[in-house]
């Protein structure tokens, strides 16, 4: 074998190491997170479920709590329905088994971002380094251990953006066909995807490559087209349940929009609730600029406009698992820069100096990684009690209100099948459907914390519920759940 071939032999096994380590670490956490993450698992899974039994895509564990809910999901877009639809056919329904689909994507996506700093000129060892450090990044491990389709969404957008390449350099409007339906895809998964399809049809509409304009957007117009005809068959709970995120998020004040345009709920600690090793991009980007202007960037201008119109729509959504979903185009940019630092000054001691850099941030990184992993086995007994609990305390055929995290829906789902359970949103519910639900309810779990509490439920009911709450610990902080029985007969629905 030739040097070339061993070099290249080695990279793909250092590669895979990565990998597999990567994927070690998500087993390790299984069923258990270092942080309290919103209970809407359920939300994105039950449509799944329904569509994979022939019940349509309804969501009936929310009870009409957004409009037409129970029977459409049009809360988000159905392609990662359809493919958990799929996945859970051969291998269930369970959340183990949900969330394994999302830990076989994390790994995708680790192949994927090395494919394409490879065909952005990148050296391997840089690559390489860029799928180390996502492996290494916190968001990016939550994200792809969740029932949640972003991490789906980022496997077709680094697609789209491989295969886009290859149209836009090669000027083969064949594979531009192919960027657009994974455009569509990556739409139709999450319109966290729109902008960045948006700026590459734009920047075809620039150059006047109308052929490839037209191939690029003809998927993306049929994908479009098709979600709205599905839409068309409720389109007042169409409109409501796609508004109802964007009325959350119209919520914001202006120093709160300044504050997650920098990211700055994810610098030191994710919102106090969880350890973060997450850079502030803003600087990184900051220094980039510079380069790009002057002309000495590794990456061309349109690569470094997609990255950054990633990193707004990601900062500007300031949800943890958005930045997950930034995490490998944040990464890929770095490496980039280091790349392009040492190109200008390819002295020692710069190498020397970078080689420094690199391995503190790495010693950062497997810090914090160090103290999630270290708080596993605590949470996972913590966990064990707490749901002993409800299982214990929740009354005999009864109607359950959750907002609680952990979630416990799965495992009171397989524990107390007499138990009806409902999940609440942290979204703006109709009132009229939250009251009677309240009404109609025996028992309620919810966690007691004011990021996850929204308006409409900060209100816990009291009349003749008692309540008991229960401290949980994450990796850095402690809140509490409450538990809440209604006093006196059981009411049935």
């Amino acid at each position: 074998m030739s040097a070339t071939g061993k070099r290249d032999c080695l990279v793909v096994a250092v590669l895979f190491i990565l990998c597999g380590c990567f994927l070690i670490v998500l087993r390790f956490y299984g069923l258990t997170l270092p942080c309290p993450w919103p209970p809407d698992e359920i939300v994105y899974t039950q449509p799944a479920e329904n569509l994979a039994k022939g019940k349509g895509m309804g969501v009936p564990a929310c009870d009409d709590l957004l409009p037409g809910i129970t029977k459409r999901a049009y809360l988000q877009v159905p392609v990662y329905f359809l493919a958990v639809s799929l996945w859970g056919r051969t291998f269930g329904f369970e959340l183990g088994a949900l969330r394994a689909f999302n830990q076989c994507l994390g790994v995708l996506g680790l192949i994927l971002l090395f494919a394409l700093a490879r065909r952005w000129g990148l050296q391997p060892a840089w690559a390489l380094l860029a799928v180390h450090w996502t492996a290494l990044d916190i968001a990016y491990q939550l994200n792809s251990n969740i029932a949640r389709m972003d991490a789906l969404c980022l496997i077709f957008t680094l697609a789209m953006l491989l295969t886009f390449t290859e149209g836009w350099e090669r000027t083969d409007d064949r594979w531009l066909l192919l960027a657009g339906l994974l455009g569509a895809l990556a739409i139709l998964t999450h319109l966290l995807a729109v902008p960045v399809v948006g700026l590459l049809a734009l920047l075809l509409l620039m150059r006047r490559r109308w052929k490839g304009l037209t191939l690029f957007g003809l998927p993306i117009f049929i994908g479009l087209v098709s979600w709205v005809s599905y839409g068309a068959q409720d389109w007042s709970s169409f409109i409501a349940q796609l508004r109802a995120p964007f009325q959350r998020k119209a919520e914001r004040t202006a120093l709160q929009f300044f504050a997650h345009a920098l990211m700055l709920g994810g610098l030191g600690n994710f919102f106090a609730l969880c350890p973060s090793n997450m850079p502030p991009w803003i600087s990184i980007f900051g220094a980039t600029a510079l380069m790009v202007k002057r002309g000495v960037f590794s990456l061309h201008r349109w690569k470094w406009l997609a990255l950054f119109v990633a990193y707004l729509t990601a900062a500007l959504n300031a949800e943890m698992w958005y930045f997950g979903w930034f995490t490998p185009f944040g990464y890929l940019l770095t490496v980039a820069f280091l790349s392009s630092l040492l190109c200008l000054q390819p002295t020692r001691r710069t190498q020397q100096v970078l080689a420094v850099l690199i391995a503190l941030w790495t010693m950062f990184q497997s810090f914090q990684v160090a103290r999630c992993l270290l708080a596993v086995p605590p949470l996972q007994r913590t966990y064990r009690q707490f749901y002993a609990q409800l299982e214990r305390q929740l009354p005999p055929e009864g109607t359950v209100v959750l907002f609680c995290a952990p979630d416990p829906y799965f495992h009171l789902r397989q524990t107390r099948p007499d138990l009806r359970l409902y999940e609440l949103l942290p979204l703006r519910m109709q009132k009229a459907a939250l009251q009677r639900l309240m009404e109609q309810a025996d028992a309620f779990v919810f966690v007691v914390w004011g990021w996850a509490i929204e308006r409409d439920i900060t209100h816990f009911p009291k009349h003749q519920v008692q309540w008991r709450t229960y401290p949980m610990p994450t990796a850095v902080a402690t809140y509490r759940v409450a538990i809440g029985i209604r006093q006196g007969k059981v009411r049935r629905r």
